[in-house]
Parts: structure tokens; C-alpha cells; sequence
């Protein structure tokens, strides 16, 4: 694969990537996710760190371009870590090269979080094919799923609960987002400043967003210990901003599925082209 710009900024010219170096050697790309709500934008430094811990690694090293300026003091005094500046083009050839790995890794051997996981692993290879060609963005509601697809997303949505890191909040959340390339996952990541975690579902797409998916289909959450498991005010809005056609299916606490569209939730959502840089 060649180099693709994975970072989403519409509304700033900020450096959008890094790369963060974990304790077990796992390579983590954190990109620039912006919100048009400005006080949501997740930071490069941010999406690497928490995808760091997702994995199971602390954070050693972040690899980041001279022009990066977002601030790093808050992640340096947390987790004493080093700062390495390169240039431009080097940041580029080590995020691919990473993310060429990731891609190709097997689900099962190693951390099944770096890479996504296969559409065999739920049955849904059959309704990729079936879309190809297809506008999945026209409201219908498709695709329908089997029951055996849904108890095999619920397995995985439970099991990934226990990979949340939430001791503030002691409320695991898991998610996971479907495209064309797989499944993407997502838990919620704490600390005890909050402004610097992210819910399961902004940690689902930080995911997906590394390998540029072509089509997101879907959102499927799960809160271990809610009654009703639909996503935070924060997420609605980002996942409106990416996927607002898109549908969502969240798995309750008694076992029981609910779907919507995920504009359903965010009605009279704000938008405007007068704050993109990238408008003509």
C-alpha cells in the first residue's frame, strides 16, 4: 500500500499523525480526528495512547513530525515518555509499514486488536458480498441478520468488556464497527482526568479510521451494566459526522437488540461548510 493522509481535519491545517511505541514493542497510529464540534476533537497523541493501552501496553514512545504541536505535557508526566521528533516523509514510511502489518495479521495470533478482525469470524462475508456494487447509504434497512450472526457480535461485544480500562467510571463499554476491510473494536479508555479517554465507540473508529475504510455499514455497542446500551451525547456526534446513514445496533444488558440509524439520534445535528478549510 502506498501512503494515504488516514487523519480526518477539515476544519484546521494541524499536523495529523504519530506514532506511539508501547512497552511490548506494539507500533500504534494516532491520527487527528476532528469534530465540528471543536471541544470532540480527538488528538494524534490521544487516539495512539489509548489504542496503546487497549492493547495491553503502556506508552514508551511517541514518534511525531517537527510540525506536531498539540500539547504533550498531560501524556509525559503520565507515563514518563519520550518524545521523538522526525521528519515529515520518515513518519509516513513507519505509519505504513505498521499499518501493512497490522492489516496482514492473523485474528488469534498476537493481539487481535491491532489488526481488524475477519468478516469470517461473524458469518458476514455472504452479505459483503451480496452489498459489492451496492449503496449501503440509501436508508434501507438491510442487511438482515441471522440469529446466529447476532449471538456470535454479542459474544464478541461481551468478551470485550473486559478489556475496558475504567476505574473512574467502573461502566465497560465495548464496540465494534463494520466496514468493507472488517471489524474494527473499541472499549472505553479512563483516566482520571476525563477529558483525555474516550468512549468505546470514538475508540472503535480512532481504530477503523488508520486503514481509510471505503464504507463504515455499522455500529455494534454494548455497556455491560446499563439497562439500555446506546451511545453517549459525544459519540452521537461524532458518529454523525462520519457515518450518519449508517446503522446502529446495540446489544442490552438482558441479551435483548434494538437498531437505529444513527442520524435518528442527532436530529437538527449542527453542520456547516463555512468552517472547512478544504471548501472551494
Amino acid at each position: 500500500m502506498s501512503y494515504i493522509p488516514h487523519s480526518y481535519q477539515p476544519y484546521s491545517d494541524k499536523s495529523g499523525e504519530c506514532l506511539v511505541i508501547g512497552s511490548e514493542g506494539g507500533r500504534f497510529v494516532g491520527l487527528r480526528i476532528e469534530s465540528i464540534s471543536f471541544p470532540l476533537t480527538i488528538n494524534a497523541a490521544q487516539a495512539g495512547i489509548c489504542l496503546c493501552l487497549m492493547n495491553g501496553e503502556q506508552p514508551k514512545e511517541i514518534l511525531c513530525s517537527h510540525e506536531y504541536d498539540s500539547d504533550l505535557s498531560y501524556w509525559t508526566s503520565r507515563f514518563n515518555i519520550t518524545i521523538t521528533r522526525v521528519e515529515t516523509k520518515q513518519l509516513q514510511l513507519v505509519i505504513e509499514e505498521a499499518l501493512v502489518l497490522q492489516q496482514t495479521m492473523l485474528v488469534g495470533h498476537g493481539k487481535e486488536l491491532f489488526s481488524p478482525i475477519s468478516q469470517e469470524e461473524f458469518g458476514t462475508s455472504e452479505i459483503i458480498l451480496q452489498r459489492k456494487g451496492a449503496d449501503i447509504y440509501q436508508g434501507k434497512n438491510l442487511p438482515i441478520f441471522t440469529k446466529e450472526h447476532m449471538d456470535r457480535l454479542a459474544s464478541k461485544l461481551r468478551s470485550l468488556c473486559s478489556l475496558a480500562i475504567c476505574e473512574e467510571s467502573h461502566f465497560p463499554v465495548s464496540a465494534l464497527i463494520w466496514t468493507e476491510l472488517g471489524f474494527f473494536p473499541g472499549v472505553n479508555i479512563e483516566f482520571n482526568d476525563w477529558g483525555y479517554g474516550l468512549c468505546a465507540e470514538r475508540m472503535a473508529l480512532v481504530s477503523a479510521l488508520r486503514f481509510a475504510p471505503k464504507q463504515i455499514f455499522g455500529v455494534f455497542v454494548h455497556t455491560e451494566k446499563g439497562d439500555l446500551s446506546t451511545p453517549c451525547g459525544a459519540c452521537r456526534q461524532i458518529l454523525n459526522e462520519h457515518m450518519p446513514l449508517a446503522k446502529l445496533y446495540c446489544l442490552h444488558k438482558d441479551e435483548t437488540w434494538s437498531e437505529y440509524f444513527i442520524h435518528e439520534l442527532l436530529p437538527h445535528a449542527f453542520s456547516s461548510t463555512i468552517l472547512s478549510k478544504s471548501r472551494d
